[in-house]
């Protein structure tokens, strides 16, 4: 059907064309018979006349074929442009928490699944997102504190006996309750690695950048086997991968628990200055894997929001403190584990100032014995 009205539309414009041209021919055909002579008429008797000659006959002009009018098409305006709207960016999932909350970050030296591991590093921070400000102090595992119920021991037993004998929320429940007793901190929140999961985050970025102070020599560090073989580290800044990092945060021997903690911020402050260069991190699944064993109340998405917001602090925006030697001293427990004993009252006056009023406890509970 659509071949058939295709002919007629092209039929119909044919024809008009041979119209139009046999019309003159006509005309012409015509006009030549006109100009042709009659035909003799049979011969007369003979008679003499006079010769007379017959005018010409007259030549009609051929009428030229009126021109047809070409049609010039109609200017069409362009049509009106089409605007294009400005594409509108989908706004990021935005921290549905507080504003100001209070935390504890975790890591535990877990060598085996199944077992109990303690804590070897403790930070509890504030991260305020009004003020844009991030507060951390490194509390050394080996501080004398008071684990309600449990008496007097270093603070990285707290965990230990939570998950031993069942407190409630298990070791993270009466670790924050030991945090809160002792530094009149409550902590909202709570995260917890292992050091295979902080090896696999290094090697994740491509290592990290450690400028080492002065030479160290560990001949005690302690092996996956729960033996000991010896570390070395020369003084010089040097790329280093998970497993270098992880040995840097954890030697102890050239020094004591203070010296690992200024280590281990060294190590968190290069790690985050990696982060803080990729655009994307391609290893994430291999993340995933090497941290399977991470805990937390808080969920990945929640995770990935705080980190949107923590990107934006600059390095003033960041406060390090630790429990220095004028916080704590050497000591010795009756086990005869070396141990740090703590001055509280100097301890206190670092958590007020580090802190925000808010995120203290408006009534701290009584402290502890004096100490010398």
């Amino acid at each position: 059907m659509q071949g058939s009205e295709d002919g007629r539309h092209w039929r119909a414009p044919l024809s008009v064309a041979v119209a139009t041209l046999a019309l003159p021919l006509g005309l012409l055909g015509w006009q030549v018979f006109q100009l042709l002579p009659p035909p003799d008429p049979p011969p007369p008797a003979p008679t003499i006349v006079a010769e007379r000659l017959d005018p010409l006959p007259t030549v009609q002009p051929i009428p030229q074929p009126t021109p047809i009018a070409t049609l010039q098409p109609t200017a069409v305006p362009p049509p009106p442009p089409t605007l294009i709207p400005t594409p509108i960016p989908t706004p990021r999932p935005a921290w549905s928490g507080a504003s100001s909350f209070n935390f504890v970050a975790v890591g535990v030296d877990r060598r085996e699944d199944g077992e109990i591991p303690r804590t070897d590093t403790l930070i509890i921070g504030n991260l305020d997102l009004v003020a844009h400000r991030l507060r951390l102090i490194s509390i050394p595992r080996d501080l004398v504190v008071e684990i309600p119920g449990y008496g007097k021991d270093r603070i990285n037993s707290a965990y230990v006996y939570g998950e031993q004998y069942k407190e409630r929320d298990g070791g993270i429940g009466l670790l924050r309750r030991t945090l809160e007793w002792n530094f009149a901190i409550p902590i909202q929140h709570f995260g917890m690695l292992d050091f295979r999961c902080f090896r696999t985050a290094v090697d994740a970025v491509g290592g990290v950048f450690v400028n080492v102070p002065r030479p160290l020599v560990d001949t005690r560090y302690p092996t996956e086997d729960y033996g000991y073989r010896t570390v070395r580290f020369e003084p010089g800044p040097q790329l280093m991968d998970g497993g270098r990092a992880l040995e840097y945060a954890r030697t102890r021997n050239p020094d004591n628990d203070l010296g690992r903690i200024r280590r281990q911020q060294q190590v968190v402050v290069a790690l985050r200055q990696q982060l803080l260069q990729l655009r994307a991190l391609p290893a994430l699944p291999a993340i995933v894997g090497g941290c399977r064993n991470f805990q937390s109340d808080l969920q990945p998405l929640d995770y990935v929001n705080l980190a949107n917001a923590v990107r934006q602090l600059g390095e003033s925006d960041i406060t390090l403190s630790l429990i220095d030697e004028q916080m704590a001293f050497d000591g010795v427990a009756p086990s005869g584990a070396l141990v740090l004993v703590p001055r509280w009252d100097r301890i206190r006056s670092l958590v007020r100032d580090t802190f925000p009023p808010t995120a203290v406890s408006a009534a701290p509970p009584p402290p502890p014995p004096a100490t010398p």
